[in-house]
């Protein structure tokens, strides 16, 4: 796998100028496989995880329930990417944006992710893939600071509905949700995905996607990230012909 990925992530730096990190770690054998991990990028839309989590520790820690508003936010947050939704989530985590960035951060300290620090926001902070697996831990492993029911309610809106996918999980990790899609003889279940996109001002592309899939009985994390793409699309592609080196090298 790590010698496919390698030439892949050479292949794009040379054609399109486009830099690429990579950290996949299988959960049965403990092995990891990382390239550039810790390249930076714009978080762009990969936030949005941490946002969630970040709302549901602020409701462990005061004892609130997941109400239905706040549920459907998550919803269109995770599943449909939806930017006010994000806001209002973020919102709730402080007094101003100061404070929710002072806790988005503290959120992605707790997880280990020790490069990614809000400034006065979200999305707009530098990111790894490095720090992205980090973040996917929780998704397997749920820390102590969010209830397990509420954590439910993160895999499944990260989830992709089979042959009927959002259209901000179609590609990257989602790419897998999609039998069609999967190299032959692979089988992937149990896929959660969040995938971002934000151009900078010179116009190149931050596209990353970070996620989660069973492959051939054995579950992985799988954070990607991009910078230099002359389009989205260009992004999506990239990524989704390394999310299928992964799934097909997994033996």
């Amino acid at each position: 796998m790590e010698e496919a990925l390698e030439a892949a992530v050479e292949g794009a730096r040379a054609d399109l100028q486009t830099e690429i990190g990579v950290a996949v770690t299988n959960h049965s054998s403990g092995q990891t496989v990382e390239i550039n991990q810790d390249s930076e990028v714009r978080a762009a839309s990969l936030s949005k995880v941490a946002v969630a989590l970040s709302h549901l520790r602020h409701l462990k820690e005061t004892d609130e329930p997941l109400t239905p508003h706040n549920r459907g936010l998550l919803e269109d947050s995770l599943v449909h990417s939806g930017n006010e939704s994000t806001a209002l989530l973020f919102d709730s985590l402080g007094e101003d944006d100061d404070a929710a960035a002072t806790e988005l951060t503290r959120t992605h300290r707790m997880l280990g992710a020790t490069r990614t620090a809000a400034d006065g926001g979200w999305g707009t902070e530098t990111t790894t893939a490095a720090d992205q697996s980090k973040v996917l831990t929780a998704l397997g492993q749920t820390p102590d600071w969010v209830r397990q029911e509420d954590m439910e309610v993160i895999r499944e809106f990260m989830s992709p509905e089979l042959g009927y996918p959002s259209y901000t999980q179609q590609f990257g990790v989602g790419v897998l949700a999609e039998s069609q899609s999967t190299p032959e003889s692979t089988h992937v279940t149990e896929v959660v995905v969040k995938n971002g996109w934000l151009p900078n001002d010179d116009g190149r592309w931050n596209v990353g996607t970070m996620g989660q899939a069973t492959i051939n009985g054995e579950v992985h994390d799988i954070a990607i990230t991009t910078f230099g793409a002359p389009n989205p699309e260009c992004g999506y592609d990239i990524l989704d012909d390394l999310v299928l080196i992964i799934a097909d090298k997994v033996q």
